[in-house]
């Protein structure tokens, strides 16, 4: 398994055709106050099967962690992969939406992608306080 797109979005969605589609990608809010509340992202993640993935199933883990490695939520699902012919490879979309994340702190934070226990992919993610203008 190999994660081809992993980044943090406005929104997505998957289109006719198995097309996955994001808007507003990015990786850092700002913020007034703190604790602040982002009202919603989406993690878009997109992943290429091959042959030794397809018939059994796997566990995703999804883990939001801060600069100190503490976590703020954690997503878990079990995925159950048809079986992929010699040669072939397959690819599946997986977008998390996140409405009301409360950060506590400005700071680094991440988003650590596992796949059977085995961390494939991490998405940063820059929390900063907004400077007030004069």
């Amino acid at each position: 398994m190999e994660i081809t797109v992993a980044v943090l979005a406005d929104a997505a969605n998957v289109a006719a055709g198995d097309k996955l589609n994001i808007m507003g990608a990015f990786d850092g809010i700002l913020a007034h106050t703190f604790p602040a509340v982002h009202p919603f992202m989406a993690l878009a993640v997109r992943f290429r099967l091959e042959y030794e993935d397809g018939g059994r199933t796997h566990d995703l883990t999804v883990t939001m962690k801060d600069d100190d490695g503490g976590e703020g939520g954690k997503a878990e699902a079990r995925m159950t992969v048809v079986a992929i012919p010699a040669g072939e490879f397959a690819s599946v979309n997986h977008i998390l939406n996140f409405a009301g994340i409360v950060f506590s702190k400005p700071g680094r934070f991440y988003f650590e992608i596992a796949w059977d226990g085995q961390v494939k992919a991490t998405v940063p993610l820059m929390v900063k306080q907004a400077q007030e203008s004069a």
